[in-house]
């Protein structure tokens, strides 16, 4: 289920105009604001970034890119975001991947981690990750997606 998706949010991506393909060499900070910023600019859309430097394992790296460019990609073709937030960091909990946009928002009840929706690419690659997912949004309030590594 987990390839199913990556390939589904890589096909995506390309579709879109931006690669979730990474150098060996780049840092994730740097793969994250590539990543965002290529996603936003498709909408036009604002794009605020708190990018830390953090070490992560490659196959780390790739799923959290992966589920950066969803979540951005979700936030411009469905949500009809203006402004996006985007924060990677390192805290007393682990790693903390955020996204959060000011879009239309949405039930995340109607679209469960086994949907074939961005919102279970997302779900399977957390899950692949050891990571937790956690999503908050309802209509007209935005959208938060945040994952938490430890």
């Amino acid at each position: 289920m987990a390839l199913r998706h990556s390939l589904l949010a890589s096909t995506f991506a390309a579709a879109a105009g931006f690669s979730l393909e990474r150098p060996l060499d780049e840092r994730l900070d740097v793969a994250v604001m590539r990543v965002a910023a290529e996603a936003a600019e498709v909408a036009d859309a604002g794009l605020r970034l708190d990018l830390a430097d953090v070490a992560v394992p490659q196959a780390t790296a790739d799923g959290l890119l992966r589920i950066v460019g969803e979540a951005v990609a979700n936030a411009v073709r469905h949500a009809d975001a203006q402004m996006i937030r985007v924060e990677l960091a390192k805290d007393g909990r682990g790693l903390r991947l955020r996204v959060a946009d000011d879009g239309k928002g949405f039930d995340p009840a109607q679209a469960g981690p086994n949907s074939r929706s961005g919102i279970g690419v997302m779900h399977d690659e957390a899950l692949a990750l050891g990571a937790e997912l956690r999503i908050v949004s309802s209509p007209g309030a935005g959208c938060e997606i945040e994952v938490v590594l430890p």
